[in-house]
Order: structure tokens, then C-alpha cells, then sequence
């Protein structure tokens, strides 16, 4: 049983039929009259048509009603399924079932009866009403009437030579039939709207998982061909060799539950097909290419795109399929996979403990890998080393890992990566086991020329703390500042703010400007730059405007285009951030940890704008000014102190 129709809506040909249900082209298809009682029915089984219809009569359903349904389905079946059959002794008899559903079970703990379905096989009664319909179905009588024409046209007596025959429904239906995965993660997909980016050794497998746990929509994209080498792997068969991925993987995965999910195919290139693709209809999206194009194209789209995107998997695995890694971005993120991978990789190579080694080697290794895994002649991309076994194992973690990040409560949840491995053998009993990696969500703005500028919570702390040290120790109005590390990223237009600093000692500071010292610079990124794999490096630097606008002053932007340290490999371009606001806003940051306003700015140092004339830049040399050290200095200095040739200026 596959839908309920009301009396009157008889489909007119097999495949409205078809459609109705939400059958598959081809499907055998037939209509079957249904009785529900509203009291237990206490009875053997009967074994003749008499027996059935005698005891439905004791439930006030008579005989002429039993035969008028019966009637009409028998009609219906050889017309819709036979339309050019004659009535004749060779036409094939229609199938003919009645179901009959009986509160028969209930719920532990409830005396609440639910009705159960049985149904019977009438094959010579089919066969009978079929023979009669030419005479009887003139324009469909009321079904009482109907069933007397038969009554009339023949004895009740055939009704007792009638045999029936029993046939075991298998129940499916909610309302009585408790799912196998009912508390298990996957519940969470049930009804759901999926999009799967990638029909390969993770992306069918998740796949096919998917639209096991009920999902109402698996769309799945790819724009690759099957070929030989990866029947090894993935869930294709030799006939299938130069057929579309995510067409094939669609109609394999449909015919699994084709009344309750729909399956589509978006074959063509990714990033092309996700900007005609209507992404905020889905409830999950899962990367499963492994491809840094596709991950930056998300992370683009998804950091401009105003409106709010669904939850984002991006899953990978190693090199030799014995380590996964899930990066899960919430509806809510900041990031998306190539910002949370980034994190993870920065998290891993932090870690004292040197637990993660295997992890950075194979996802994030500090030179390129050399031994690519070319698999087959003609295969354009270097891909991995693993068996079925493998692959599904890892697909198995990395799903059921994100399935619990789902079912987390809204609130609680941030941006997660999720490292996996798999078993080894007996000589190493206790692997490393699986981890989760938590960030919570960067203070995002946009700097001028729309590069998006994402600070983490540390970098904001740190700012935070040395404006308030600063308004306690040097007064509320002195500026300070400091360096930012982090990184740029042209594909994606973000800046990665990792950590600020605060101002070296040999810094100078004033209720009118602030100016960065160079002592120790060098040796602290340096040792950023080697502790990080130059993930994280000199990026630019943040300085304050106490209880005033968060714009730059003439000073701020005379100093942009000269903006330098004492290093080598200065980059070309420096990000200058400037936090303020009025007294409200700035007093909210340093009392309430609520973010100020702030002003960014990706200076270019070859572009140096020129000091309004009317406002001459202030300069240490004023000894009308009370000047402060950086560092930890409690005292103003009593004579300004002398800058070198190769100051750093904010």
C-alpha cells in the first residue's frame, strides 16, 4: 500500500496511476478496497468469501456494500491495467485484494488501540465481478446498489464456494511501525532536504545513506563519468562504465524508497550548477569532492549571500583512507570548510602534545606530497589509496560525527571539525581516538575594498585587554595598538584575523596618536611564522580612537601607504584596523565585552595617500604631548623618545 483514495477518484489510466503513488515507470500498479473497523475484530481467519463478508456484516459494513467496492476495483484493475483486453475467456484476471485494517495492537503503556492491516486475496471473485462488469458498472451506481446488481445477477450462494486466500502485508506505516533508526542520529534526516556535492567514495555512500533514514530529497552532484577504477570502491558496476556519476548513483539510490524519496540527479560542473541551484532549500549540504575549488567557491558564496545558508559538511579522507576529517559549519557560522579546515590545521600544529602528527602529515602537511596515486592511465586527478571497507568505514564516522552535530540544540552550536581514524590491528590496542575541534563564531566586517574581514575571538580578547589595561594605566582617551597576524585569501576575499598583539615596548602613545615600536617584533613572528607553518604571519595592524569615530584621522591615512616592519618578506599589502566609537559603544566593549565599531582597510604600501595640509601630522617631537611606552610601562615618558629610520607606523 503505497496511498489512500477517496471513493470517486479512480485514476484513469496506469500510468496516472503510477504518478499518483509515486511509482517508478513501469510499476505493476492496482487498486484494492479497504474496510477499517472500529472495534477489534475477534475471528480466524476465514477461508470463504461467505465467511469475510458475514462477519464485516456484523460491523454494519452488508454484503451489497463489500461487493459494491469490490465491484469497483475489479473494474477499475482491468481497466486501468488491461484498457484493450476483451472480456472474453483468455483475459487475464486483474489482481484483486481486500484490506481490511482492525485495531488489533497498541503502545506499551497505552490502552489505545492502533489499527493493523490484513488483507485477502480474491482471485475467483476478481475474476467473477470482471466477467460481470460490461452489465453492471452503467454509470457507477451508489456502491450498496452496485453490489445488489451483483446479488441480483447471481445467488448468494457462490459467495460460499468462494475461497479466499490470506496475504502477509508487510506494515510500514508510521503510525504502527517504529523505525530501526528511530534513536539513533540519523533520525535527524527524516523529512529532510539534502544536497550531496560529489557522488564518489564519500559522496554516495553518505548518500545512500541518506535516503536510508527517510530523507524526502537526495539531490546528489557530480559532473564525473564512472570508470574502471573506481568499482573498486564505489557503489558501481561494470555496465555502468561511461555513464554519468550522479545519474546512475540517483536512479540506484530511488529505487531503495521510491515512495518516500525523491532522488535527483545535477550532473555538470559544481561550482556552475550551485549558482542555478536553489541552496537555501536544502537542510544540509554535504561536500564530498575533496576539492579545493568547490570549498573555496562555498566559502565565497556563502560569506557574500545575505541570507542565512543551511548547515555545511565538507568531509574528506587521507591519502591511504585510514584518517577522515569533517569540517561542520552551522546554519549560523562564520565559516564555512576551507575556513574551518584552516582552524583545525592551525589547532593541530599548536598542540604540545604531538598527538595530531599523523593527522598534519596527512591533511596538512608542511611541504606538498610527492607521491601522488595516479590509478589509472588517462586519470587527470591524484587520488588516494584505500579499499571499500575503508572508504565506507571512514563515510560511516564522518556521518554519524555530523548527524550528532545536527541533533546539538541551535544555541550550543559553532564551528566543528571532527578528526577520525581507523582501527588497527591487535598490536596497537588502543588507537588514537576520534576528536571533535570547536571555534566559536569571528566578529565579521567588511573592509573598504569588500575584502571580508573575520577576527577571532582570541585577536578581539587581546585588543580588548590591552584597551582596558590601557584606559586603567595611561587614562581612558590614550591610544594603543599592536600587530595583526593572520592571512590573506584572494580566492575567497576573506582576511583571517588569528592574534593581535599589544604594542612593543619602544611604542609611543598619546591621546593624539600611536605609534608602533619595532622591539621583539621580528623574533615574535618569526616564531609565529615557524610555530604555524606560515598559516599565520604579519598580516597588519590595529591601534584605538578611545570614545571617537572609527574612521581613520589625515595621520592614519598619511601612514598607510608607508606602513613597514624591519623584515624581509614584508608583504605588499597590510591590513589596518581601527576600533572606536562614541563613549557608549566604547565603554559596552571594555566593561560588557560588546564589540566596537571598527574601521578596516587593506592598505597597498605603493599608494600613499597625502596628510591633509590644514592637520600636519603629530609627531613625537611635540613636547607639549604626554607621551606613554608600550609594553608594561606604568609611567609617561618625560621626553619624547627618538624614533630610528625604520619605525613601524600604524
Amino acid at each position: 500500500m503505497v496511498g489512500w483514495l477517496p471513493l470517486g477518484s479512480w485514476p484513469t489510466s496506469a500510468e496516472q496511476a503510477r504518478q499518483t503513488a509515486g511509482l517508478p515507470p513501469g510499476s505493476e500498479v492496482f487498486l484494492a478496497p479497504a474496510v477499517i473497523a472500529t472495534r477489534h475484530l475477534t475471528f480466524e481467519y476465514p477461508n470463504t468469501a461467505r465467511e469475510l463478508i458475514g462477519t464485516l456484516a456484523g460491523e454494519g459494513i452488508t454484503p451489497a456494500v463489500i461487493l459494491g467496492l469490490i465491484g469497483v476495483a475489479a473494474d477499475r484493475n482491468r481497466t486501468v491495467l488491461l484498457p484493450v483486453a476483451a472480456p472474453d475467456d483468455d483475459t487475464p484476471v486483474a489482481p484483486l485484494y481486500l484490506l481490511l485494517g482492525t485495531p488489533s495492537r497498541g503502545i506499551a503503556g497505552s490502552d489505545h488501540l492502533l489499527p493493523h492491516m490484513v488483507a485477502w486475496n480474491l482471485p475467483d471473485l476478481a475474476d467473477l465481478m470482471g466477467r460481470l462488469s460490461a452489465a453492471a458498472f452503467d454509470g457507477y451506481p451508489p456502491l450498496a446498489e452496485l453490489g445488489q446488481n451483483f446479488l441480483e445477477q447471481t445467488s448468494e450462494k457462490w459467495l460460499g464456494s468462494l475461497p479466499t486466500r490470506w496475504a502477509r502485508i508487510q506494515e510500514a506505516r508510521p503510525e504502527v511501525t517504529v523505525r530501526r533508526d528511530a534513536a539513533t542520529p540519523a533520525a535527524w534526516l527524516n523529512g529532510k532536504q539534502i544536497l550531496v556535492l560529489g557522488s564518489g567514495a564519500l559522496g554516495a555512500p553518505m548518500a545512500e545513506m541518506c535516503v536510508r533514514a527517510g530523507a524526502a530529497r537526495v539531490t546528489v552532484a557530480d559532473q564525473s563519468l564512472i570508470h574502471p577504477g573506481i568499482l573498486t570502491r564505489q557503489p558501481y558496476t561494470d555496465a555502468d562504465i561511461g555513464l554519468s556519476k550522479c545519474r546512475t548513483l540517483a536512479d540506484r539510490l530511488f529505487a531503495i524508497t521510491p515512495h518516500t524519496t525523491r532522488v535527483e540527479p545535477l550532473p555538470g560542473d559544481i561550482t556552475t550548477t550551485l549558482d542555478g541551484a536553489d541552496v537555501h532549500s536544502f537542510d544540509l549540504i554535504i561536500d564530498a569532492t575533496a576539492n579545493r575549488i568547490v570549498r573555496a567557491h562555498l566559502e565565497a558564496v556563502r560569506a557574500t549571500d545575505p541570507t542565512t545558508w543551511p548547515p555545511l559538511a565538507t568531509v574528506m579522507i587521507g591519502h591511504q583512507a585510514t584518517r577522515g576529517i569533517a569540517a561542520f559549519s552551522p546554519t549560523r557560522a562564520t565559516g564555512a570548510g576551507s575556513d574551518i579546515l584552516r582552524r583545525t590545521g592551525l589547532a593541530a600544529r599548536t598542540t604540545t602534545s604531538g598527538a595530531h602528527t599523523d593527522i598534519l602529515d596527512d591533511f596538512f602537511p608542511a611541504q606538498p606530497r610527492t607521491d601522488l596515486f595516479q590509478p589509472e592511465p588517462g586519470c587527470s586527478d591524484a587520488t588516494f589509496t584505500g579499499s571499500a571497507a575503508d572508504v565506507t568505514g571512514l563515510a560511516g564516522q564522518l556521518m554519524t560525527g555530523i548527524l550528532h552535530a545536527l541533533a546539538t540544540p541551535e544555541p550550543q552550536q559553532t564551528m566543528a571539525a571532527l578528526t577520525v581514524r581507523s582501527p588497527t590491528g591487535p598490536s596497537d590496542p588502543a588507537p588514537p581516538a576520534a576528536r571533535w575541534w570547536t571555534w566559536p563564531n569571528d566578529n565579521v566586517l567588511t573592509e573598504e575594498g569588500g575584502y571580508q574581514v573575520r577576527i577571532s575571538t582570541a585577536a578581539l580578547a587581546e585588543m580588548r585587554a590591552e584597551a582596558r589595561r590601557g584606559a586603567r594605566v595611561r587614562g581612558p582617551r590614550v591610544e594603543t595598538g599592536g600587530m595583526l597576524l593572520g592571512t590573506i585569501d584572494d580566492a575567497t576575499r576573506i582576511l583571517w584575523i588569528d592574534e593581535a598583539t599589544g604594542p612593543p615596548p619602544d611604542s609611543l602613545l598619546s591621546e593624539h596618536h600611536f605609534e608602533h615600536g619595532t622591539t621583539g617584533i621580528r623574533e615574535h613572528l618569526a616564531a609565529r611564522r615557524t610555530a604555524t607553518q606560515a598559516t599565520t604571519r604579519f598580516l597588519g595592524m590595529w591601534h584605538t580612537h578611545p570614545h571617537g569615530p572609527a574612521r581613520p584621522s589625515p595621520t592614519d591615512l598619511a601612514a598607510m601607504g608607508t606602513l613597514t616592519l624591519p623584515l624581509d618578506d614584508t608583504p605588499p599589502r597590510a591590513l589596518v584596523l581601527i576600533a572606536g566609537g562614541p563613549t557608549h559603544v566604547w565603554k559596552a566593549w571594555l566593561e560588557d565585552d560588546k564589540p566596537p565599531h571598527f574601521y578596516a582597510r587593506l592598505a597597498d604600501r605603493t599608494d600613499t595617500p597625502a596628510p591633509t595640509p590644514a592637520q600636519p601630522r603629530v609627531t613625537a617631537g611635540q613636547p607639549d604631548i604626554t607621551w606613554w611606552p608600550g609594553g608594561y610601562a606604568t609611567q609617561p615618558h618625560r621626553l619624547p623618545t627618538p624614533r630610528r629610520s625604520d619605525d613601524a607606523r600604524p
